[in-house]
Order: structure tokens, then sequence, then C-alpha cells
């Protein structure tokens, strides 16, 4: 799990949503980030390389992803310099939800495409 991953909660009678994020994510997963399950509703991706092209990949239910093994249940190809912002509306349940990055896209690949690459999800 990367040392820059944070994860905030914020409870209150009108907002319950965690934002968790990870200013150098690498082909390392960041595993079960929220410590169970729960909603994402939004995730932004800024490749800041200027050369490589990223895929951020995400699991949504796997106990212990493995990283070039575990087909992604949702993947986003990031091109070099570039930030992306995907909103989900109704947003999509997760039991358990994981990330990370590398090169190659689909399943196989276990090379991080370079970094800095930052992530920000919230999550109900």
């Amino acid at each position: 799990m990367s040392t820059n991953l944070k994860v905030t909660a914020f409870k209150s009678d009108t907002l319950t949503y965690k934002i968790v994020s990870d200013t150098t994510l690498t082909a390392v997963v960041n595993t079960d980030v929220t410590s169970g399950s729960g909603a994402l509703h939004s995730f932004d991706i800024h490749n800041q390389h200027g050369a490589n092209t990223t895929f951020l990949k995400i699991s949504l239910t796997e106990a212990n992803p493995i990283v070039g093994i575990t087909v992604p249940d949702i993947q986003l190809k990031v091109g070099p310099s570039t930030a992306l912002r995907v909103v989900i509306p109704g947003a999509v349940a997760f039991t358990k939800l994981s990330f990370w990055q590398v090169d190659n896209a689909g399943t196989g690949g276990t090379t991080a495409s370079g970094s800095p690459v930052v992530v920000s999800m919230v999550t109900t």
C-alpha cells in the first residue's frame, strides 16, 4: 500500500462520505481503502508524467487484488499530462475498494507508467 494514501471521513446528519487520495499512485495495490463496503461516486486522476500513458485500474470486490492477474472492474486510460474526472450518477457499489495504475490495458501489466500519478475518490 502506498505511503501517500490518505482516507478522510466526513460524517454529519447531512453528509456521510470519505475522500480517498493517493498523490504517488504506482503499480502497488491500495487494498480495501475504505475498510469495507460502500459506493463510489466519483474519481479524479491526474497523470503528471509528460511522456507515458497510464491505466487506472479499480477492483470493487477482490479481497487481495494482484497486479497483472486480477481483472479490474473499472479501467481508465489517461494520456500523458492529462487530468480526468469521472462522476458516476447513482454511484457504483463496492464491497472492497482497491486501485492501482500500470502502463498496459486489460488485466496484464505490472509496471507503473511513471510518476507522479495522483488519484482522488469520493465514496459513501
